[in-house]
């Protein structure tokens, strides 16, 4: 994937996405940001997260967990109903089918567990 023309890689992870039982490295973009510089990106993990303030923090709740061929059908989606503020990616060019469903069904998991909103997800096929 590219932000702003220059390849992405694993050392430009700035984020971690949790999961019931392991926590994913990824690339955190706010919508703006990545709606205006990433192009590129091929079979990833897209996470669409919102935070709410809990106290004297904030907590961070995922609205949308799914496997996109490209960022085009990624970005898409109407996400408006949302109140999104932040874009998630797991990059998954290593990974098999079965191994991104199970990442995917893993944040699923933890999101059951601690949240009251639904989440939507989109598995591969």
């Amino acid at each position: 994937m590219l932000f702003k023309n220059n390849l992405l890689t694993s050392e430009d992870f700035n984020d971690k996405v949790s999961g019931l039982n392991n926590q994913y490295s990824c690339w955190s973009k706010d919508i703006k940001t990545a709606k205006d510089g990433l192009s590129e990106g091929k079979n990833l993990i897209c996470i669409v997260s919102t935070s709410y303030p809990k106290g004297n923090s904030f907590v961070r709740d995922y609205v949308y967990v799914g496997f996109h061929t490209d960022l085009e059908s990624f970005f898409s989606i109407d996400f408006n109903d949302y109140y999104a503020a932040y874009f998630l990616f797991i990059p998954t060019e290593s990974l098999k089918k079965d191994d991104i469903n199970d990442i995917i069904l893993d944040i699923q998991n933890i999101h059951s567990k601690h949240k009251i909103n639904e989440l939507e997800i989109k598995l591969i096929e």
